[in-house]
């Protein structure tokens, strides 16, 4: 009898820390919503939501930006840090981003 307590008691145990670890909230292709212990790389691009055992979300991941929406993101944070009139770059590429 104690052996039999003993054995539910370490399988409680083990499976416990199977639900210790975090969950992923993220759409799959469909557009549903799909709760999982991993986020597949195919979908992460796209952003997805962290949750702690318990479903609180811990951390939103924002979905990548495409290669030209970065481009269009670095040349408007490079315009808003630069001063035409304090810069070394050459007037017409000054005329260009302006």
């Amino acid at each position: 009898m104690v052996s039999k307590r003993l054995a539910v008691l370490l399988a409680i145990i083990s499976c416990s820390g199977a639900f210790a670890d975090n969950l992923y909230r993220y759409k799959n292709n469909e557009g549903g919503t799909v709760v999982d212990w991993h986020a597949p790389a195919k979908f992460a691009g796209r952003g997805y939501e962290v949750l702690s055992p318990l479903g609180e979300v811990i951390k939103v991941v924002p979905r990548q930006l495409s290669d030209s929406q970065l481009n269009v993101k670095d040349l408007k944070a490079f315009r808003d840090n630069q001063s035409p009139l304090g810069t070394s770059m050459p007037i017409a590429l000054v005329a260009i981003l302006h």
